[in-house]
């Protein structure tokens, strides 16, 4: 029989997200994108250009876009389900009042997102540039970042549960008030972090420690001198 004593080693590691499953039955895009009660399934759009769209109470789900353009777009109590997002250019979009669940995000601009207050569950982003992303107030479940820059990245009063930072450039990021339940950063950049008690009850690998190390003195009031 297996020793109790012995610590497990994979307690407290978050739990990986499920995957998003877009069923595409359609290239047929709505004539009109703007206004209320969009509701859109299984649809698959390319190389599209939505900028500046002013959506409400819209869902997309079991959806692919590719290269699609929502920059300075807004969407307000919308819904996004079982859908991915590759190359596409998301930067300074606005979600207010949004769900995100089974969502996969690919190789997309995501500079000044805004997801401010919303609820992601089993999401994955890869290889995005999300600097400056809004996630104030946010809930995550079972999300994963994986070489993702996060530089200025403001978390403040987010709640994540089963999270994983993987190869990300979290400088600058902003964890006040956070609050983490098996969160785990591995190979990330966390230097110059505000609000770093934030990242309590996280897991963090000793080499991504030691650029905490500074950050970490300072909160508690210890100065480093140079020799």
């Amino acid at each position: 029989m297996p020793d109790s004593s012995t610590p497990d080693p994979t307690q407290g590691q978050p739990r990986p997200p499920s995957a998003a499953r877009p069923r595409i039955v359609t290239e047929s895009a709505p004539r009109e994108w703007d206004g209320d009660d969009l509701s859109i399934t299984g649809l698959g759009l390319t190389a599209a250009d939505l900028t500046g769209v002013d959506a409400s109470y819209a869902e997309i789900s079991a959806s692919r876009f590719t290269d699609v353009r929502l920059g300075g777009s807004r969407w307000r109590h919308s819904a996004v389900a079982d859908s991915e997002l590759i190359g596409c250019d998301l930067a300074n979009t606005v979600f207010a009042e949004s769900g995100w669940q089974r969502v996969a995000v690919r190789r997309s601009r995501l500079t000044g997102l805004q997801l401010a207050g919303c609820a992601l569950r089993h999401v994955e982003l890869s290889d995005c540039g999300a600097n400056l992303v809004n996630l104030r107030s946010a809930e995550l479940q079972r999300v994963a970042f994986a070489g993702c820059s996060l530089v200025g990245s403001d978390w403040g009063a987010a709640r994540l549960t089963d999270v994983s930072f993987t190869d990300c450039d979290l400088t600058e990021a902003a964890f006040s008030n956070a609050r983490m339940t098996r969160v785990h950063f591995v190979r990330c950049r966390l230097l110059r972090l505000s609000g770093v008690t934030g990242l309590a009850g996280s897991i963090v690998d000793r080499g991504d420690l030691l650029e905490l190390a500074e950050t970490l003195a300072a909160t508690v009031g210890i100065r480093v001198a140079d020799r």
